[in-house]
């Protein structure tokens, strides 16, 4: 059997980091393993038999390191395309940019008279602390606000009770409420472009996937491990036994399966407490539906959420206009929609499809006679719930992983959907190999 200085769990963006950065400094010797046959886990790409390429999600590329920059600049350069964000909802027949908030004048007066008196209301009111997401929605943004858009939209995005999750996790991830700023937008009629992603990036080829592929090509590829699952860790040997028999010794693991799924496979002494804590992890699932269609694309915007209710889908993606090559020419588009659901909100596939598609010819986006081509792939791990407790309980998981030099990181490794974008993830494998290798502390998944 094999030891090594480290082993990674996972080939995507946080994976790929920490080989990056292990090749980067010059060692020492290291080996990732992937249960898939491709490299990129929820960033991977894929493409149906008729040329249409489509992601797992609305992914996009944008960055606060220079770090994370300069990769891209390396491994992907100019093979990129660089856009301004159009962002939009789709609410009570009416188009209205994101954010919401920002943008009341684009709604019907009555509506727009109901969010600035909720928004007054809660300027007015003492703002006791709240006890959880929904109270903090709405305290922060007012009854018209909530009602109309936060509240239906974060109950279908997140699939499960806002009561349950709490709030601390907000930063940049929600548009919150400058009531000046409101006020002078409505006057005015001017329009936002708030948040980090205004402007973003994608890659000219291979979809969202295309930047993975890169990162991985820079790469040894005798590190790669492909179609090998971890079925045991063996805290106390350090040791991960693979599902055809395969063994790896480890000084420190970096593991980027879903913590829970981790948690699984631990061997040898591991407190109940721990060996347990994985049953209190919440997460959301997606179904992720992929159209290719004959014609022209209806609409320049990049992608449009959805918080009615007759709409099964939260979000909508004209990913076409992300870049020409991933439909197979001109006088095709493509759409990607996604769904997300759970056990507090179910999902039949094949009636969310139909609906979806219904749905869609409703809203003039498509007309069914012109699709050529569907995809779907249903994801398991969509989201990573900040729920109620959730940092006490990571602390004492990472408490006795790392102990036993195993380092959980990633969307799912590391369970903060506020560290969770391609840059987080990638910029965690980074940090904790510097980590490891210099005691340098880690800044994107600080302890909180």
């Amino acid at each position: 059997m094999t030891r090594l200085p480290v082993v990674i769990l996972g080939a995507g963006l946080t994976g790929l980091g920490a080989a990056y950065r292990l090749a980067e400094r010059g060692g020492p010797e290291c080996a990732v393993y992937e249960q898939h046959g491709y490299v990129g886990g929820h960033a991977a790409s894929f493409r149906t038999p008729e040329g249409f390429t489509f992601d797992e999600g609305g992914h996009v590329l944008f960055s606060h390191y220079p770090y994370f920059d300069r990769v891209v600049e390396r491994t992907l350069g100019p093979r990129r395309l660089t856009h301004r964000r159009e962002s939009w909802i789709w609410i009570g027949g009416h188009w209205v940019r994101y954010p919401y908030q920002e943008h009341l004048f684009q709604l019907p007066p009555a509506l727009a008279y109901e969010c600035l008196c909720g928004l007054l209301e809660a300027s007015a009111d003492g703002r006791r602390r709240p006890a959880n997401f929904r109270e903090w929605i709405e305290a922060s943004f007012g009854r018209g606000i909530a009602r109309q858009f936060m509240l239906p939209y974060n109950e279908k995005v997140w699939a499960h009770p806002l009561e349950a999750m709490d709030y601390g996790w907000i930063g940049e991830r929600v548009a919150t409420i400058d009531l000046r700023q409101v006020l002078r937008r409505l006057i005015f009629r001017e329009e936002s472009q708030w948040g980090p992603n205004n402007v973003f990036s994608y890659p000219l080829e291979g979809g969202f996937g295309g930047l993975a592929s890169a990162i991985a090509a820079a790469l040894d590829p005798a590190r790669f491990h492909l179609r090998r699952i971890a079925a045991r860790v063996d805290v106390d040997r350090r040791i991960v036994a693979f599902r055809d028999g395969h063994e790896v010794g480890y000084e420190h693991l970096v593991s980027t399966l879903p913590l829970p799924l981790l948690l699984r496979l631990l061997d040898g002494r591991v407190p109940a407490s721990v060996r347990d804590a994985g049953g209190r992890f919440l997460r959301n699932r997606l179904l992720a539906i992929g159209l290719g269609v004959r014609g022209e694309c209806p609409s320049s915007r990049h992608w449009v959420y959805f918080p009615e209710p007759q709409y099964p889908f939260n979000r909508v993606t004209f990913l076409s206009n992300y870049s020409p090559l991933v439909v197979p020419g001109a006088g095709t588009y493509s759409l990607l929609v996604e769904i997300a659901f759970s056990p507090h909100r179910p999902l039949d596939r094949r009636a969310a499809i139909e609906d979806t598609v219904a749905r869609l010819e409703d809203l003039g986006l498509l007309r069914r006679d012109r699709i050529v081509s569907l995809w779907a792939k249903g994801m398991s791990y969509a989201y990573p719930i900040p729920f109620l407790g959730r940092d006490a309980l990571l602390r004492e998981v990472h408490g006795f992983l790392e102990a036993r030099g195993i380092y959980s990181r990633g969307r799912f490794g590391g369970w903060r959907y506020e560290v969770g974008n391609s840059d987080h993830s990638f910029m965690q494998g980074v940090e904790v190999v510097d980590r490891i290798l210099a005691g340098r502390a880690e800044e994107t998944y600080a302890a909180r």
